[in-house]
């Protein structure tokens, strides 16, 4: 499936402090970008609202033609947090079981399994299931959340 970013006019204020204006972006299919600025300057802001955590703000945002205000697309939109959101002390395998369990809760434990056991087979994280998350490389932790 081919995915299209398309935002018109995006703004975004906190009390009375306007984060950014009226924010134009159109992002093709398989195209690589970067979201650069100094600190403070409404990365992670920007990051929630295109992820659809964050759907208080001004302006049209659409991914292909589903409006990300009037759809929940969490399900199948993520992106990777500069600090990992892990549980240093469980395994890899029940880390990526919690997700999966919260993020497909509408699926049956053998189609999880099967979706974890592809994860961890394509990041060729195979023999590391039972290794402590606080023991994976740091590449290693922020290539396996993409259940």
């Amino acid at each position: 499936m081919s995915l299209n970013i398309y935002a018109n006019n995006i703004t975004k204020k906190v009390k009375k402090k306007t984060i950014f204006e009226n924010l134009k972006l159109n992002i093709q299919n398989q195209s690589f970008i970067a979201l650069v600025g100094p600190s403070g300057s409404g990365k992670t802001t920007l990051l929630n609202i295109l992820s659809g955590y964050d759907t208080h703000f001004e302006g049209e945002l659409f991914y292909n033609q589903w409006n990300i205000k009037k759809e929940d697309l969490r399900s199948i939109i993520a992106y990777v947090p500069q600090q990992e959101i892990l549980h240093k002390d469980l395994t890899l395998w029940k880390e990526l079981w919690y997700i999966a369990k919260i993020r497909f809760s509408h699926m049956q434990k053998e189609m999880i399994q099967e979706k974890i056991n592809k994860v961890i087979y394509d990041l060729d994280l195979k023999g590391q299931e039972d290794t402590l998350i606080k023991h994976l490389s740091g590449g290693e932790k922020k290539d396996y959340p993409l259940l």
